[in-house]
């Protein structure tokens, strides 16, 4: 197994992976000298669609989630990752004349659903999201299944259904030491990513307490997890019990130091508890971390505009807008450099 191409050093997951759980994914991509989250962050290089990723179709959970993916990170299929690690095959060297735009025109399906088929392997598209006739064949097979009635994700969880939930035709790959076995989980005895994916969806629903009980027991299967520390965290402060969220951030950032949200999370509670100093001390460390993180020196600029040091608070707000020039918050940052400006000169021509 080689390692990961040199950008993608950083791996998240959206829904559940359908070959291997979480903990075997980790181990093989830690193998080939990257690292995979639960989460996706602003470090998140690559995201990948778990197979598992169709149930959350309904509601627009996935939709939601694919909107957070940050824009320098490259979005790619379960079967893409597999390949990448050498765990399956490459893609035959047939001839990919199609685009995914191609696709979707000549299947007369929307290009968004062509895209999800691509994400979800059912048109086998290459990295660069090329397909082959038999993607046209497979696109014009859902748009018929679709206009019979059928949901895209009733068809989603067939197709995956019956091609199993394992790695095929992957050869030698798997043969000897590095056979992987899927563990069964047992009836009542869930995984800890079924738990993970359970609280994440309670605390999109803003059932907080449900939430709780499930990251506690995901973190309890895995202790060394950040990202479910860093989740019971936010829990833990809408529901405004201030120092066990404190706890559990100081926990995540004791896993990975450089989680620059739970940096930014964890000075937002602190200035909410009266620390201050504490807040904007994380506020530095997140900003040292994450040069580029916008919203972490938009209210670093902000503490040291409170405490009047103009001469820090002006180059925060210069590298902001730099960041962000046209929300709401650009403009509040634009004022702000322009009273810290003035009274710069006034003080200089007192």
């Amino acid at each position: 197994m080689g390692d990961l191409p040199l950008p993608y050093r950083t791996v998240a997951t959206i829904g559940r992976l359908g070959a291997l759980t979480w903990t075997e994914a980790a181990a093989k991509i830690a193998a080939a000298s990257a690292s995979l989250r639960r989460g996706v962050s602003r470090r998140t290089d690559l995201v990948v669609v778990g197979h598992g990723a169709h149930e959350l179709l309904a509601a627009g959970r996935l939709e939601r989630r694919l909107a957070q993916v940050p824009a320098p990170a490259k979005l790619i299929s379960e079967n893409t990752l597999w390949r990448l690690l050498g765990l399956r095959p490459a893609l035959s060297q047939v001839e990919r004349p199609f685009t995914l735009e191609q696709i979707a025109q000549q299947t007369k399906l929307p290009l968004e659903t062509a895209r999800l088929l691509a994400l979800f392997d059912v048109l086998e598209t290459d990295i660069e999201g090329r397909g082959a006739f038999r993607d046209l064949v497979a696109g014009r097979t859902v748009a018929k299944r679709l206009a019979e009635g059928a949901t895209l994700a009733e068809i989603l969880a067939a197709f995956h259904r019956r091609h199993g939930a394992d790695l095929p035709h992957a050869g030698t790959a798997l043969a000897g030491d590095d056979q992987i076995k899927l563990p069964l989980p047992e009836a009542g005895n869930p995984t800890a990513d079924e738990l993970f994916e359970a609280a994440y969806i309670a605390e999109e629903d803003g059932a907080l307490e449900v939430a709780e009980a499930l990251y506690r027991k995901c973190l309890h299967a895995e202790r060394r997890d950040p990202t479910t520390a860093y989740n019971l965290a936010n829990v833990l402060g809408a529901l405004g019990r201030n120092a066990e969220s404190r706890a559990y951030y100081e926990r995540a950032l004791g896993m990975d130091t450089k989680f620059v949200e739970a940096r930014y999370n964890l000075a937002h509670l602190l200035d909410r508890m009266g620390d201050p100093a504490g807040a904007k001390q994380q506020l530095v460390a997140a900003v040292k971390a994450d040069p580029k993180y916008a919203d972490a020196l938009f209210n670093l600029a902000t503490h040291f505009t409170r405490e009047e040091d103009l001469a820090s608070a002006v180059p925060l707000w210069e590298r902001y807008l730099a960041l962000d020039s046209a929300s709401e918050w650009a403009e509040k940052a634009r004022q702000s450099l322009s009273i810290c400006r003035r009274l710069m000169s006034a003080a200089a021509s007192a």
